[in-house]
């Protein structure tokens, strides 16, 4: 575990913990092209002039919903965790086409 600011060797290779901040950093992690170093601003602060960057590893930043609309589409409300990568297998199988590989998985759930 690493308390931020973490370095670019911790973030390679994170070993298992607790801490929800190092897995979210590593996986934004990209060798080559991160920094050397990431650092992690206290809660509801941003380093930017703008509302919000999606870049800081708290959950009134990091949660973002999902809508899907229209045909094929169940109407209501649902809460089971997702990701970005679930939006093209979940539409992918709304349209009845395979993938044959996807990082993230259909949201059946929602679908008709």
């Amino acid at each position: 575990m690493c308390a931020a600011p973490c370095r670019a060797e911790q973030l390679k290779n994170p070993e298992p913990s607790d801490d929800t901040w190092l897995p979210a950093a590593a996986l934004s992690y990209v060798e080559g092209r991160s920094g050397d170093i990431v650092i992690a601003l206290q809660p509801r602060w941003i380093a930017s002039s703008d509302a919000t960057t999606h870049g800081v590893a708290t959950n009134d930043d990091q949660r973002v919903p999902v809508i899907f609309m229209g045909a094929g589409i169940k109407p209501g409300r649902y809460g089971e965790a997702a990701t970005p990568a679930d939006i093209a297998p979940t539409l992918a199988k709304l349209c009845g086409i395979t993938l044959s590989h996807a990082e993230g998985r259909p949201l059946t759930a929602a679908l008709r």
